[in-house]
């Protein structure tokens, strides 16, 4: 009787955790979709962006709406939604967010239209290393 007893018991945390990991999942993909969470890692994206291939303030303006339109995509969504928002915030996950940016043909069509030739080199020759 007591081995029924404890097996209804791990049966029940079980199906508790699991309910719990569920909630926990659905919480990452609705932070990775809201807008602060977005802003947040364009404005780093930005910085980064900006320092690595010397973009002037205009150029990272206009850079600006294309990082976040990209961010909000279904693609990048789903790419980024293998990963928590606090591996996203950290220095590698930074990285993989601007690995997934460089890999997005869109997105590297839409910079080269407002980069120097130097600058889209660089970021080209970056997006080939991935």
């Amino acid at each position: 009787m007591k081995k029924v007893l404890f097996i209804c018991f791990a049966l029940v945390i079980g199906q508790l955790s699991a309910q719990d990991m569920g909630a926990m999942a659905a919480d990452a993909a609705s932070t990775l979709s809201s807008d602060a969470f977005i802003d947040q890692i364009a404005g780093d994206q930005l910085k980064s962006m900006a320092k690595k291939f010397n973009l002037s303030d205009a150029q990272a303006e206009q850079a600006s709406a294309f990082v976040t339109e990209s961010l909000k995509s279904p693609k990048v969504q789903k790419a980024l939604g293998k990963f928590s928002p606090e591996q996203l915030l950290s220095p590698d996950g930074l990285q993989t967010i601007q690995n997934t940016l460089l890999g997005n043909k869109k997105f590297m069509k839409k910079m080269k239209g407002f980069l120097n030739p130097d600058q889209f080199g660089m970021m080209s020759k970056a997006a080939s290393m991935l």
